[in-house]
């Protein structure tokens, strides 16, 4: 289904497939449950609210708009797209996975710090995220491919209490670029095996 425009104060996608191109403005929360959801170019996303919320589904926001949620939390699904994020606040992440469009990455500016506490792992392709404040990973895999960047120019708090790794697992480039500093406080062993 295709939706002319949206206003609400709090947007739950949670089946089906839905495609955006009219105006998305919403005051609240704005959350992927299990759609398959796209913003189109031809759409504008006025506000996505200060909260979004990914835990399963895919979704795909290329709408050519600056977004600006002052939370972010994904324990699942995909987020792609090719729209800039910029969180002011703090990015939680349990796990699912940040895509972006191929040949071009997105850019996610995790303004607020990043909290990495995946049961399983944490995945990201196509997109850089970039990282000037903590940084703090307490459990789950870190990984990346086909040309995913993370950019520390922070703290990143390395607080994992098993072995962990941080890898390419998708093929093509994965970087870890380490500008700030990278805390190891457990006797834990960490891998790191991205150029």
């Amino acid at each position: 289904d295709s939706a002319a425009s949206i206003g609400a104060a709090k947007v739950v996608f949670d089946g089906g497939t839905v495609t955006m191109d009219g105006t998305y403005n919403v005051s609240g929360m704005t959350s992927f449950e299990g759609a398959t959801v796209t913003f189109n170019p031809a759409g504008t996303v006025t506000n996505i609210g200060p909260s979004v919320v990914v835990t399963s589904g895919s979704a795909i926001l290329s709408s050519g708009s600056l977004l600006t949620p002052t939370t972010m939390s994904i324990s699942g699904g995909t987020l792609g797209g090719a729209d800039q994020i910029n969180i002011s606040g703090l990015l939680t992440w349990t796990g699912g996975r940040f895509d972006g469009p191929s040949g071009t990455n997105s850019i996610l500016n995790a303004n607020g710090g990043i909290t990495i506490n995946a049961p399983s792992v944490a995945d990201f392709t196509h997109r850089t995220i970039n990282s000037p404040g903590i940084t703090t990973w307490t459990d789950g895999s870190l990984r990346s491919g086909q040309n995913g960047i993370f950019n520390n120019t922070g703290t990143f708090k390395d607080q994992t209490s098993s072995d962990h790794i941080i890898q390419n697992a998708y093929g093509g480039s994965a970087t870890f670029n380490n500008i700030g500093t990278f805390e190891k406080t457990s006797s834990t062993s960490t891998t790191v095996s991205m150029l």
